[in-house]
């Protein structure tokens, strides 16, 4: 019995420890970029709509707020549910 307990908290510890290294790699990159991957395939064609869009993006998944709040709180969250 122990070994499987301790085998599952390696994998829990393997597991954070990996999505905090990716998580953290993503956020190297700006929040309009991210953003831009939500986008639909036809995507308003005017720059400012774009931009609108873009901005809601941003808004909705929190992506201006700080890497910690985003990984804990949002992240961590919507996976345990």
């Amino acid at each position: 019995m122990p070994f499987i307990l301790r085998q599952t908290f390696s994998s829990i510890v393997i597991l954070l420890i990996t999505t905090a290294v990716l998580y953290a790699t993503m956020m190297r990159t700006p929040g309009e970029t991210r953003a831009e991957l939500y986008l639909p395939a036809n995507a308003p064609p005017t720059e400012a709509q774009r931009a609108h869009m873009t901005q809601l993006i941003i808004e909705k998944n929190h992506l201006n707020d700080p890497c910690p709040l985003q990984y804990n709180y949002y992240w961590l969250n919507n996976l345990l549910r």
